[in-house]
């Protein structure tokens, strides 16, 4: 199971709680066959039962080094329906830069800079291994 941080899974609007529960629901380090060419990825998804479709312009993924490192990725404007999910390719290309590396942990923050979601302590599935949310997309 991805460990979650639950204080915040919300993303939050000028106008208040919008009740989108963004999730990061799967990770694999080092690519896996036929997908993203052995570099690592990471799966959002947004469960079937959030109320709308979430723009994710400006939200991030992140790394222990923080979204200001060169290895964060920044979303352009894709939009995420309920039930729906999108793998993101780590940004440079290369099996050499990592985003999960042993005892490493993912972050998924709002375009206000607020953690949505975690993975905590990734520990041995850092190494070259795929850790599966639930296919419903809760995370769990």
């Amino acid at each position: 199971m991805l460990a979650r941080c639950t204080i915040a899974l919300v993303a939050i609007s000028a106008t208040g709680c919008i009740g989108q529960h963004l999730v990061l629901n799967e990770v694999a380090s080092l690519g896996s066959p036929n997908f993203c060419d052995g570099v690592d990825w990471v799966e959002v998804a947004l469960p079937s039962s959030a109320g709308s479709s979430v723009n994710l312009a400006g939200y991030q993924l992140c790394d222990i080094d923080g979204c200001g490192d060169s290895d964060a990725y920044t979303f352009g404007s894709v939009t995420i329906a309920p039930g729906g999910h999108l793998a993101v390719c780590h940004p440079s290309g290369h099996a050499d830069r990592r985003w999960i590396a042993t005892n490493d942990t993912i972050f998924l923050h709002n375009a206000a800079g607020q953690r949505l979601d975690d993975t905590g302590v990734l520990g041995e599935y850092g190494s070259g291994s795929s850790l599966t949310g639930s296919p419903t997309g809760t995370g769990e």
